[in-house]
């Protein structure tokens, strides 16, 4: 979406954008909060990920991307972002929104890194990750948050639900 935006893969994700825009404003949820899941590794949900939320903030909506993979992340290199603070850092207290990395040369687009590998990534992320959404709701018009491989762990179902 960033470097190829008149290709075959950023049209497929405006299509997809275009579809959630539809389904979400016809059952009036809102903002719509998507997690991106597949069944195995290395089957694309990253990228898909990353290029949803950009092709939201190229529309003009201020979009968060949340790397919910505290097993395997990968936004941080998909973007060249430090991974000192983020995700994990927030749900253990030991930080706030401030983890959050606004994106510069993406007006709209900010991401929040999975931070460091907790050792209970499943924990972490049943009993915070609800109460992280609906801070960040009131800031952000579209979230898209990237899962692990629901296949290998609960984490995805979680961040689902």
């Amino acid at each position: 979406m960033a470097y190829e935006p008149e290709g075959p893969v950023a049209e497929a994700m405006r299509t997809l954008r275009s579809e959630v825009l539809m389904r979400t404003s016809r059952r009036e949820l809102g903002r719509p909060v998507l997690a991106v899941a597949s069944v195995s590794r290395s089957e694309g949900r990253s990228f898909v990920a990353a290029n949803l939320a950009v092709a939201f903030a190229q529309l003009g909506h201020r979009t968060l991307l949340i790397d919910g993979n505290l097993r395997a992340p990968a936004q941080h290199e998909l973007f060249n972002l430090p991974i000192q603070r983020g995700l994990s850092t927030i749900l253990s207290g030991r930080g706030g929104l401030e983890c959050i990395q606004r994106m510069s040369r993406l007006p709209g687009m900010a991401i929040l890194t999975a931070g460091p590998i907790p050792p209970n990534p499943l924990e972490l992320l049943s009993y915070g990750m609800g109460s992280l959404l609906d801070e960040v709701r009131d800031h952000f018009e579209a979230i898209v948050i990237d899962t692990p491989a629901a296949g290998s762990a609960s984490d995805a179902s979680v961040l689902a639900s």
